[in-house]
């Protein structure tokens, strides 16, 4: 094992630690539970399955958000996020183990939702796919503005006006305008994904999800990164 590696596994094993003590966990547990009880108290089988691809695009998103966020704070305010500039740990690692712990979460999350109300169908390797991309997604956002943030109340004040643009393609779920240009919009594949996933898919369709929606977690990681290194390296040098 590299040392790259053998610092990502530890990190990974401490940011799950962290996690079950900040109590994301029980948060995830929480909200799915009222979300699959309102569901499958108020909507018919048919109407659930109608509404799983907005359902599933602002849950997972919000939620992924709201974790990777939380997250971030609850080190600043501990101070620990003042040791990445002192310790080998390097700054993409310390994001990937973020990404893959809390992406995890979100996904996680989002797949026991479909199960409890929708069940294992056919569809669901294209809404499993979606979640992944979502919940990746808006991890990597959370990381982004919330790097900017030293102050709990400032984050949940400003923060809205970033996050709020990222849910714009649900537009086209509930309104007959639906613009070419929506195609370029970050988090588009995953809606597509959940739209197909219950009114059908095109090859063209799935490849541009697919390999869109892989590029704008890709960027959204390493802009994380250089805004990492601007707003929390810089201050605690």
């Amino acid at each position: 094992m590299t040392p790259a590696l053998r610092r990502l596994t530890h990190t990974i094993g401490v940011d799950l630690r962290l996690q079950r003590r900040n109590g994301l966990p029980v948060f995830t547990a929480v909200a799915l539970i009222l979300l699959v009880a309102v569901v499958r108290t108020l909507l018919p089988p048919d109407l659930a399955q109608a509404a799983m691809p907005g359902l599933l695009f602002m849950f997972v998103g919000a939620t992924a958000f709201a974790f990777a966020s939380a997250q971030v704070l609850f080190e600043r305010g501990d101070r620990t996020l003042d040791a990445l500039a002192v310790t080998p740990l390097r700054t993409r690692e310390y994001l990937l183990s973020k990404l893959i712990t809390l992406a995890g979460l979100a996904t996680l999350e989002g797949t026991l939702f479909v199960l409890l109300t929708l069940g294992v169908t056919r569809a669901f390797p294209l809404l499993l796919a979606g979640i992944v991309i979502q919940g990746a997604l808006a991890t990597v956002t959370g990381l982004v503005v919330v790097a900017r943030y030293r102050s709990v109340t400032n984050f949940l004040i400003t923060s809205p006006l970033f996050v709020a643009p990222l849910f714009l393609p649900i537009v086209t779920l509930v309104s007959p305008w639906h613009h070419p240009l929506l195609y370029l919009w970050p988090t588009m594949p995953a809606l597509v994904l959940f739209e197909g996933a219950i009114t059908g898919i095109r090859p063209g369709q799935l490849l541009y999800a697919l390999a869109f929606g892989a590029t704008v977690v890709v960027a959204g990681l390493a802009w994380s990164r250089a805004a990492f290194d601007a707003h929390v390296l810089r201050t605690a040098a």
